[in-house]
């Protein structure tokens, strides 16, 4: 509960603990004090062995309202059964959770991939992004609308990671540029403000994102890309040695030498 719910007479749920699934009792919240620290409501139970029982207790252990307890005991319930199904989900490597988030970030919205974890929470006011992304990727399948993902009452949804890895593998083959074009900004600011102030543990975080930025680099480049441009850089070589014969049959040997030891990369 926060100060601003506070209304005497109404009935709450009160549970000492925060673990999920555990009851809760009926209590009448009857004063708030205005008072710093830790918010304390007074409060008399209603039924149960401890009915007329007054006490103060922690704001935080009034969970909702009575009416809606109901509610969250569902939520909780098909929580707990998403986190049982979560135990046998396969988890991804960290580097490939941050690079997902990297790509997700990019796209503009408030997407992100948990690297501790199994599963992914997207709060509400993320979902419309999420279902964005996912159409600028071309993504037709929408899995987070059902099983075994979980969506609360609130309107978050939790979902396992591959499901957010496979809208950002998507995502970075739909929109390259985007994705480059984060990446390289963030890269670059690293390095100019870690030059720029001193501070070089940006250099060092720069340096630990490296692989994660590199992964998310590879996702962009399309089946069959490499090899247009394997062609091209073998079109510019061919060009630039023919460049090296017309010079040198216009006595310009020096500036041919030159070009020639650029080509072998020395």
């Amino acid at each position: 509960m926060q100060k601003i719910e506070f209304k005497a007479g109404e009935h709450w749920a009160h549970r000492s603990g925060q673990r999920l699934g555990t009851p809760a009792a009926r209590v009448e919240l009857l004063v708030m004090p205005n008072r710093k620290g830790h918010t304390k409501v007074k409060v008399r139970h209603v039924e149960g062995e401890l009915t007329g029982l007054e006490e103060f207790v922690h704001a935080t252990h009034l969970r909702c309202r009575w009416k809606d307890w109901s509610k969250v005991e569902r939520d909780e319930r098909e929580e707990l059964a998403f986190y049982e199904r979560m135990e046998d989900e396969d988890g991804i490597e960290g580097v490939i959770a941050k690079a997902a988030s990297d790509v997700l970030v990019s796209s503009g919205e408030d997407l992100w991939v948990y690297d501790h974890t199994t599963y992914s929470r997207v709060y509400a006011h993320s979902v419309a992004g999420l279902e964005r992304v996912a159409d600028r990727a071309v993504v037709t399948d929408r899995p987070w609308r059902g099983r075994p993902c979980f969506k609360n009452r609130d309107g978050d949804i939790y979902m396992p990671n591959r499901m957010l890895l496979d809208v950002a593998l998507a995502f970075a083959q739909a929109e390259p540029e985007t994705v480059n074009l984060y990446l390289d900004t963030e890269e670059q600011e690293l390095l100019q403000e870690g030059y720029a102030t001193g501070k070089r543990y940006l250099h060092k975080w720069a340096l630990e994102k490296k692989p994660a930025w590199a992964l998310a680099r590879s996702w962009t480049i399309k089946e069959g890309s490499r090899d247009h441009l394997l062609e091209e850089m073998e079109r510019l070589r061919s060009l630039l040695r023919q460049a090296v014969s017309e010079l040198r049959d216009a006595g310009k040997d020096r500036v041919a030498a030159r070009l020639e030891r650029a080509l072998a990369g020395k």
